[in-house]
């Protein structure tokens, strides 16, 4: 091959990358959008757990910063749709599913990195609610609203 023939297949391959690179950057900056997921099936005592325990939580405890009616976020992290939790904020991933000891929600309940949240600590029974509610999976219902009620 020539040296013009093969600057032409450089300048191509070189511009094929560049398309490409741009093409998945603006993908990895998406934001989840938690009616486009699929929620994972989980066990009926786990939704329950979730329901019952987890969700309540959330909502008293969290949504004042973390929530849907928050207008910033604090630290860009949402905690009303499991995605967004699986997401995580400005500091990375909130949950890492079956993975307490992975993950920074868990951390910073038990003032390890951030002190969340941070007027008061939890009780540990409401600890240990969270810390459970990680190692199933962080089960979420299909249905299940985030709205506090």
């Amino acid at each position: 091959m020539t040296r013009v023939a093969l600057r032409s297949i450089a300048i191509l391959l070189a511009g094929f990358l560049t398309l490409a690179a741009g093409r998945m950057a603006s993908r990895a900056e998406e934001k989840p959008k938690p009616s486009d997921r699929v929620v994972p099936e989980f066990p009926v005592e786990s939704i329950a757990f979730f329901e019952s325990k987890v969700l309540p939580l959330l909502q008293s405890r969290c949504f004042e910063c973390h929530g849907p009616d928050a207008k910033e976020p604090k630290g860009g992290l949402r905690l009303d749709a499991r995605e967004w939790v699986l997401k995580g904020g400005d500091s990375g991933p909130a949950v890492v599913p079956g993975k307490s000891a992975e993950s920074l929600l868990i951390d910073s309940i038990n003032y390890r990195s951030f002190e969340m949240p941070p007027r008061t600590r939890l009780p540990a029974g409401e600890v240990a609610i969270l810390t459970r509610w990680v190692e199933l999976g962080a089960p979420w219902s299909k249905g299940g609203s985030s709205r506090v009620v």
